[in-house]
């Protein structure tokens, strides 16, 4: 029976498990933005199609104009475009705006919406970062100090059935040769079964709707867990796990056709940003890892 050598890859997630159409940018002329994605209101700062700013508006109880694109209130501007049918509007301002006015305009509104996503906590500063990070258009890997620190506690603070930690603890303890004090090499594949049957991580508790994690991880992409350290001596087992997890900072075409998220302008100026081919600003990967200390002992 040969020794498992370390370190050892665990689980990776399968290729082609989910779709990377999320990365696809400047792929959309503003006809199929219109007339496929219903994005007529985008912005409602900018008319970014005319490149042309739009005046503050004011409420008026008495106005029967169904303007959608300037809410009266940041909290408004989440919901659909039937609530702005008491809106009273004002005309477009005329100035003519670069291309660049217009995205910088844009991200602006988009860090303003985020905020309702990110009330509290430390985590609650990165969407900031990932917005600037796509701002500079460099399509480059995004790292944060803040994002391994979010994913080790995700892990270690999941005490469900489907926590990879505690199954990963389960399939050790399970498959360690307890006589010969070692973990067989072909116990691999029932330490992968473990995962596969469990959840890798994920940020959509609750609190990740609030707390910053939900709108700049939410699910993830793919996820590698390696055991790094093994050591098994008197009926007990000291182990290290390592798990990077990479994510993707866009939206493909299914997220915007979704109502909870086409609802939400915070995303239709994402999309647009991202889709509109005279925009075409560059989605990219997140990455995190973290390590992280297991123990267990004989069944």
């Amino acid at each position: 029976m040969s020794q498992i050598r370390l370190p050892a890859r665990i689980y990776t997630t399968p290729a082609g498990a989910k779709s990377s159409e999320d990365l696809h940018y400047g792929d959309m002329t503003e006809q199929q933005l219109r007339s496929v994605y219903r994005l007529d209101d985008v912005s409602a700062r900018v008319n970014p199609y005319t490149l042309t700013k739009i005046e503050e508006l004011k409420a008026s109880p008495f106005s029967d104009y169904n303007f959608p694109d300037r809410p009266s209130s940041l909290l408004i501007d989440y919901f659909p475009k039937k609530t702005s049918r008491f809106l009273h509007s004002y005309p477009e301002v005329k100035s003519t705006l670069s291309l660049k006015q217009c995205s910088d305009i844009l991200f602006d509104e988009m860090r303003e919406l985020s905020k309702p996503f990110a009330l509290y906590g430390v985590y609650s500063g990165l969407i900031v970062k990932m917005i600037n990070h796509m701002q500079k258009n460099s399509g480059l890997l995004f790292r944060d100090y803040l994002l391994n620190r979010a994913l080790e506690d995700q892990i270690r603070h999941d005490f469900s059935g489907g926590s990879t930690l505690n199954r990963i603890a389960k399939g050790l303890s399970d498959n360690i040769d307890w006589n010969a004090n070692i973990l067989p090499e072909s116990s691999i594949l029932d330490l992968n079964a473990e995962v596969r049957a469990g959840r890798t991580p994920k940020f959509t508790r609750f609190k990740d709707k609030f707390n910053g994690m939900g709108i700049t991880v939410h699910d993830t992409y793919s996820t590698q867990i390696t055991l790094n350290y093994l050591s098994i001596k008197k009926g007990e087992f000291e182990a290290s796990l390592h798990y990077k997890v990479q994510d993707h900072f866009g939206l493909d075409k299914w997220d915007i056709m979704k109502s909870e998220y086409h609802t939400f302008r915070f995303f239709r100026v994402w999309f647009f940003l991202q889709h509109y081919n005279k925009m075409a600003f560059k989605p990219f990967v997140t990455e995190m890892e973290c390590t992280i200390s297991i123990s267990g002992r004989k069944p």
